[in-house]
């Protein structure tokens, strides 16, 4: 790629490429914008810093730092090129400075949702099934969701798979999104009761489902979907009965995932273990594999 392209495309927003994907600011403070930082999960104190007059971010709770780019790859797990790719194929307000960063969040629903129906795009249902999903699993679960982004009175359309969390938000996932719409929140679904299974994300919750419909197994147990380590509350933590004969946890592989689960294991008593898959960083990425080499077989 030369250099005017990367120079370009450096100069798309981090505040614009971040409220696409669903997170907005938590303070601001003159020309820098402060959110929970969406490398590490955190919670209390929002410690990633948008500076945007410069474009650039500062992500206090991992150390990380850089341009527009460097963080598609960190928030994508992409190379370089792949993350230059990425930035192509959004519809991005071009980056302008800012004296009042603050101003983005008055008074306007950014976010809207248009429509809520069964799954029936053709790309969504591709894309799932890139991820090892079949459309059974994928209908029984979510919902396609069309939606507005309103930025600086310009309105794009767009649309992804959406599931629902207990607060009525929704976290959606298309080929180039992922983010939510409305409040953050766990989402749980109710079982018998006995033992529990607690998801990191959607996709594990799917893939789970998935490898128990290739396997004709029926879990019958309650489920909680964090759609997000840093919804791991302690008040999530407290809030879950302690009746439970078993829980299992399907967290990442990485400093979040391995924080979650320490916390977990401070503030409850419950029997619980942490299932790890090796080599994998979550149970989806397992199941990709898992699904390539078996098409490759047949």
């Amino acid at each position: 790629m030369d250099n005017s392209k990367t120079a370009n495309l450096k100069q798309v927003s981090i505040v614009d490429y971040l409220l696409k994907k669903g997170i907005k600011s938590e303070k601001s403070h003159g020309k820098e914008l402060f959110y929970f930082s969406p490398l590490t999960g955190e919670s209390g104190n929002p410690s990633f810093c948008v500076n945007s007059e410069k474009n650039v971010f500062n992500d206090f709770s991992s150390g990380e730092k850089g341009d527009v780019i460097r963080l598609v790859q960190l928030l994508e797990k992409l190379s370089f090129l792949k993350a230059c790719k990425a930035l192509e194929e959004f519809e991005f307000v071009p980056y302008e400075k800012i004296s009042k960063p603050e101003k983005l969040y008055e008074s306007k629903e950014y976010i809207n949702i248009t429509s809520v129906s069964e799954i029936s795009s053709e790309s969504l249902i591709r894309y799932a099934l890139g991820r090892g999903i079949s459309c059974d699993v994928l209908r029984a679960v979510c919902k396609e969701i069309k939606y507005t982004i309103n930025f600086k009175e310009k309105k794009s359309e767009f649309y992804g798979i959406g599931f629902i969390n207990d607060r009525g938000g929704w976290n959606i996932r298309n080929k180039n999104f992922k983010g939510k719409i409305s409040v953050s929140e766990i989402s749980t679904i109710k079982g018998n009761g006995f033992n529990l299974n607690i998801f990191e994300g959607f996709f594990d919750y799917l893939s789970f489902l998935e490898i128990r419909r290739m396997k004709r197994e029926e879990y019958k147990g309650d489920i909680i979907v964090l759609n997000s380590t840093a919804n791991f509350t302690l008040e999530t933590i407290k809030n879950i009965p302690n009746t439970y004969l078993h829980v299992k946890c399907f967290f990442d592989a990485d400093k979040s995932g391995k924080e979650a689960f320490r916390k977990f294991e401070k503030h409850s008593t419950l029997p619980k273990e942490l299932i790890t898959y090796k080599g994998f960083n979550d149970l989806n990425d397992f199941l990709i594999d898992y699904t390539q080499k078996n098409r490759g077989a047949s």
